[in-house]
């Protein structure tokens, strides 16, 4: 290969780069608008380009901007992505370099190959690193957001969705917060490894249970701390009441759904006392109504447990 070639094809990396990578479209096209400029610089002062080599750049640049954004905009298996731009820089270097003048010879056919195994190799890599990162990345941010035992969000990611921006999904919001019944009890009589599997147990039987209930409004599950959990339930202003016997409807099958599991998978079967309060996004006082169904779980406590409560507070 000669130093033009080497050149060349470091310059092409850069937009194979940039495309394979989660790239907005945008800036695909910017980066090919700009790609000719880089390369006219580069060339023009390393090199005499003649009046035909300036022609073959300047429309295999054109080339390259349409096909770049093409491809993207086509191809969303970045693997597959990455195999196409391969190929095309290989057929695009070839065309610049001898025009399909000669094409069956030996030694052109020999430097395209070379090319396109040179191109489909980097693309390869650069996919292969960048999945190792993603995975990496939301390998950490789930352990930064959510609880490692029972997989629910945990309190950092409760205060975020609740004190700190309004309600879940910018919406008006239901806010539960339940307290497994007599949870040191299994811990003390029965160990911690007991406790961790009804801590468990409970996350995996409210997912299930508002699954089966109330399954057409965004929600989130959070550990809050030790035995307490909490369930955001985005809402409908105008439907009030009937979310309310929804969710009222749901926590009644939650009681009869933990109370089976747990007889059967634990030494001791599982209750819950809940307060329930509700949160306007417009007027933003998320604390207030977390404060108002805490309040609402401890008076379910000492009424009896086994029981949730409603805030009693003005319908919206």
């Amino acid at each position: 290969m000669d130093a033009n070639l080497i050149n060349r094809l470091v310059l092409y990396f850069v937009p194979l780069l940039f495309i394979t990578l989660n790239t907005a479209l945008w800036k695909v096209i910017f980066c090919a608008s700009i790609h000719p400029w880089l390369l006219a610089l580069y060339i023009g002062r390393y090199y005499q380009v003649t009046p035909n080599q300036a022609h073959v750049l300047l429309i295999s640049e054109l080339l390259l901007l349409v096909v770049l954004a093409s491809l993207k905009a086509l191809l969303k298996n970045r693997h597959v992505l990455g195999f196409a731009l391969a190929l095309f820089f290989a057929l695009l270097e070839y065309w610049q370099s001898y025009q399909f003048l000669e094409i069956i010879t030996p030694k052109n056919l020999v430097t395209f190959g070379f090319v396109f195994i040179g191109y489909a190799f980097f693309s390869w890599l650069i996919c292969y690193i960048d999945d190792l990162y993603q995975k990496r990345r939301e390998s950490l941010l789930y352990d930064i957001h959510n609880d490692t035992l029972t997989g629910v969000y945990n309190y950092h990611q409760l205060t975020e969705d609740l004190f700190r921006k309004p309600p879940i999904d910018n919406k008006n919001a239901w806010i539960i917060v339940f307290d497994i019944d007599y949870f040191k009890h299994i811990n003390d009589t029965y160990g911690h490894q007991e406790g961790n599997i009804a801590l468990k147990l409970f996350a995996d039987t409210l997912e299930s249970s508002y699954q089966e209930g109330l399954s057409s409004h965004i929600h989130r599950i959070y550990r809050y701390g030790g035995e307490e959990f909490v369930l955001l339930v985005s809402s409908n202003p105008k439907q009030f009441n009937n979310e309310q016997t929804k969710l009222t409807n749901m926590l009644t099958t939650f009681q009869q759904n933990l109370l089976q599991q747990s007889t059967f998978k634990l030494q001791q079967p599982l209750t819950y006392s809940a307060g329930i309060s509700y949160t306007k996004v417009y007027q933003y006082h998320s604390l207030q109504a977390f404060e108002a169904a805490d309040r609402c779980l401890y008076e379910a406590k000492a009424g009896g447990r086994n029981t949730f409560k409603f805030d009693d507070k003005p319908l919206p």
